[in-house]
Order: C-alpha cells, then sequence, then structure tokens
C-alpha cells in the first residue's frame, strides 16, 4: 500500500458544521480512547465550525482559525509520511474555510465601500480599503500561511476593484 493510501485511511477529516455539544463529546471520547490524532482532528473541526458564525467579528474568527492551524495541524517531529499527509489534510482543510470566511467577510464590508465610491474622495477611499486589507491579511503583500492561494487571489482581485 502506497503512503498516498495509508493517509488516506489514516484518519477521516472531521465534519464540519455540526452544534458544539457533538466536536466536545468526539474530544473526550478521543481522550478517552488516547487517540492524539483523532483528537486533533475534532480540535480542528470545532474550531472551524466556531468560525463560520456569521455574528462572530473577523478578528476572532481569525484567531480561531489561526489557533486550528497552529495546535492542531502540526504533526510531532519526527512523524511518519502517513501522520504528516494527514496533518497536512487538516492544515489545507483550515486554509480552505479560512479563506471563504475572508472571503464572506470582505463581501460583507466592501459592499458599503462600494456605495461610498460613488460619493467619496478617493483618497479616503483607498486609506479605508488599505484599513480593510490590513485588518484582514496584515502587512503581508504576500498570500497568508492560513489562507488558500485561490482565496488569496480573490482576495486580491476584490481589494484592487474598490481602489
Amino acid at each position: 500500500m502506497s503512503v498516498q493510501q495509508q493517509a488516506s485511511r489514516f484518519h477521516p477529516l472531521p465534519v464540519i458544521g455540526h452544534p458544539d455539544i457533538f466536536y466536545v463529546k468526539q474530544i473526550e471520547s478521543a481522550e478517552r480512547a488516547g487517540d492524539v490524532h483523532a483528537l486533533e482532528s475534532q480540535k480542528v473541526g470545532r474550531y472551524i465550525t466556531l468560525a463560520m458564525d456569521p455574528a462572530m467579528p473577523w478578528e476572532e474568527k481569525l484567531r480561531h482559525l489561526l489557533h486550528a492551524m497552529k495546535r492542531h495541524c502540526t504533526p510531532v517531529e519526527g512523524a511518519a509520511p502517513d501522520v504528516q499527509a494527514f496533518y497536512q489534510r487538516l492544515a489545507d482543510l483550515v486554509r480552505r474555510h479560512a479563506g471563504q470566511e475572508a472571503l464572506r467577510f470582505l463581501a460583507k464590508e466592501t459592499a458599503s465601500l462600494r456605495l461610498r465610491q460613488q460619493t467619496s474622495d478617493p483618497a479616503v477611499l483607498r486609506q479605508q480599503v488599505a484599513e480593510l486589507r490590513k485588518r484582514v491579511v496584515g502587512d503581508t503583500n504576500a498570500c497568508p500561511r492560513w489562507m488558500t492561494q485561490e482565496a488569496w487571489d480573490q482576495v486580491s482581485r476584490l481589494l484592487a476593484r474598490l481602489v
């Protein structure tokens, strides 16, 4: 069996979108069983699901997603290739959802900027777009580690259209 086949049989990725109690029970079950990888997987599912709350402020969403990436998507040093592949898939799952959440947030925020675009001073609008960009991705001009390249390209195009 190839390493890729082993990694795909290692552990399933978490299901996203369940109520929090589902993840709490899954995490407790994994802890009781001593299954570290299932534990990390369910924690990733929980943090992604928490970050999908439409009422949650962007900064809190990002905090949840970054925590999932940093604390729950990193295999131990010297892990076997199948374990490394599993954690890479977990990280990719976080990136995919983080990019979607960033785009959702930007779509909402840019709607009001587009309305102001017709009446606002262009210099003020450019400053507002710059502040929004910094709020979402920080000072970077490259794709952040927590987002897919595809989402980054969409974020860049969306912000560029405003100025």
